[in-house]
């Protein structure tokens, strides 16, 4: 039986840091990360939806009860040109782009949706409903550090980055 400091000095005498090497996400989980991961842009990229409901202007409701023809729908993921035209209101579920000119978005529970038209009966609430570019992270912020262990959490944070792989530090062998 040996010491415990004499047992920890022959372990560090022979211990050495594990080699990197890509892995990609999907093979990833339970390592850790070699190096930062820095987002190289904005996200969300653009103003989108933070609830599933429709984009106006404050102006045109400016009056409640009101009614405004739908010029269109948003899902998250797609494309979208254009901006909201005066006097109407967009169909936007949550994480979709939000036409140009949108002030806020009413949620889907306070619309009632008839023939083409969304019929607004309920005040405004205070809440716009809107994530603004960057609000989740912006070009340049730290998404990841150095050493942590690579969770699904923090994968799900790796790829919102935009990486599918990365420099981890290579496994134990089993």
């Amino acid at each position: 039986l040996i010491a415990f400091d004499q047992a920890a000095r022959i372990i560090a005498d022979y211990a050495s840091p594990l080699g990197r090497e890509q892995v990609a996400l999907d093979h990833a989980a339970g390592r850790i990360l070699a190096e930062d991961i820095i987002a190289g842009f904005d996200s969300p990229a653009w103003p989108v939806s933070a609830m599933d409901g429709y984009a106006v202007r404050d102006r045109d409701l400016h009056a409640i009860p009101a009614e405004l023809p739908i010029a269109g729908a948003s899902f998250a993921g797609h494309p979208l040109s254009g901006p909201l035209a005066i006097g109407t209101c967009f169909r936007v579920f949550t994480g979709a782009m939000v036409p140009h000119g949108t002030e806020r978005v009413v949620i889907q529970e306070d619309v009632r949706e008839e023939n083409g038209i969304a019929q607004f009966h309920s005040p405004l609430a205070n809440r716009r409903h809107l994530r603004a570019p960057g609000s989740d992270f912006a070009k340049g912020d730290l998404v990841l550090a150095t050493g942590n262990l690579l969770t699904p959490h923090a994968l799900v944070g790796a790829a919102a980055a935009d990486r599918n792989s990365s420099p981890r530090r290579r496994a134990i062998p089993k």
